[in-house]
């Protein structure tokens, strides 16, 4: 009965150390960010409008840099270039012992129309 018990509160124990609290927090807003150099001679269009994540998506992201986590988003979108009124939220990951920060971009995500 012992061993069980003990068994029990090492279970318990080793699940509260190894659990992470996420926290999302918006940092900025952007009127327009890329991570590629834009052509002006392109006839560039909305390819979707307000791009959002969910909130389960946030947390699943894992880009350690802005660069990351525009060319994550952009690529989310089929035909997308750019984004435009981009927001940038800053994700914290809370470990007993630990901490990690990544980072999630989301807007307008404008591309090269199809013909």
């Amino acid at each position: 009965m012992k061993t069980k018990n003990l068994l029990f509160i090492a279970i318990v124990l080793l699940g509260v150390l190894t659990t992470s609290c996420t926290s999302i927090k918006n940092i900025g807003a952007l009127n327009m960010v890329s991570t590629r150099n834009i052509e002006t001679s392109i006839k560039y269009v909305v390819v979707q409008k307000n791009f959002e994540l969910t909130k389960k998506d946030k947390k699943r992201s894992r880009a350690e840099t802005i660069q990351e986590a525009v060319d994550a988003a952009v690529k989310k979108v089929d035909g997308g270039e750019y984004l435009m009124n981009a927001r940038i939220y800053l994700i914290k990951h809370d470990y007993f012992f630990a901490y990690s920060y990544y980072y999630a971009v989301d807007g307008d995500v404008w591309g090269i129309g199809k013909k």
